[in-house]
């Protein structure tokens, strides 16, 4: 069953993601006691519905300024396979880079999962790298740790022996994604 989870968290890596524009925040969590250079505190909600191509983003405190963001590569052309994100505000881009997020939602597995009802939580936080700005957010810097939680419903077979069973071995039926941040960034 590991193996299985593992799959439908590779499939929902795609979906979980996209929501980081969380990355305009820095890391205030992350850096207490580590000499992190002063700025804005920020703080940072972000959501995710599975299979849509952007989701949104709102930041509120040391910046008020909301939008949506999508997979990019390293210099933010957009890219469904990319490492980075890019985050289209109001008031300028943000580039992240999610190398490390990447990596733990590959080896994640739920931290629960019910086979009774085909669902599941993954949790989930890792570093993450402001690479670049534009606009308001030119010259933005800082890391930052993002925090993520995905539920998803795997669907059930319909058919064979396994009718009525989950299907962990597939792309889940529905997956939402809740991204939250605070921290510090410098612009």
């Amino acid at each position: 069953m590991k193996r299985s989870v593992k799959t439908t968290t590779r499939v929902l890596t795609a979906g979980a993601l996209a929501a980081t524009a969380l990355a305009v925040c820095g890391s205030e969590a992350a850096s207490a006691g580590s000499g992190t250079p002063a700025g804005k505190t920020v703080y940072v909600i972000a959501t995710r519905t599975f299979g849509k191509t952007a989701g949104p983003v709102q930041l509120a405190g040391g910046i008020g300024d909301y939008g949506k963001g999508e997979y990019a590569t390293s210099s933010g052309s957009p890219s469904s396979s990319g490492n980075y994100y890019l985050t289209v505000l109001k008031h300028g881009h943000v580039i992240i880079n999610l190398t490390q997020l990447n990596k733990r939602l590959q080896a994640a597995n739920p931290s629960e999962y019910n086979p009774q009802t085909c669902s599941g939580v993954i949790k989930v936080s890792a570093t993450a790298a402001i690479t670049g700005g534009t606009g308001a957010y030119k010259g933005a810097d800082g890391t930052l740790v993002v925090s993520t939680v995905s539920e998803f419903v795997v669907p059930r077979f319909t058919s064979g022996a396994k009718a009525g069973q989950c299907n962990i071995n597939t792309r889940p039926a529905h997956a939402f994604t809740l991204f939250s941040a605070k921290g510090k960034v410098t612009t």
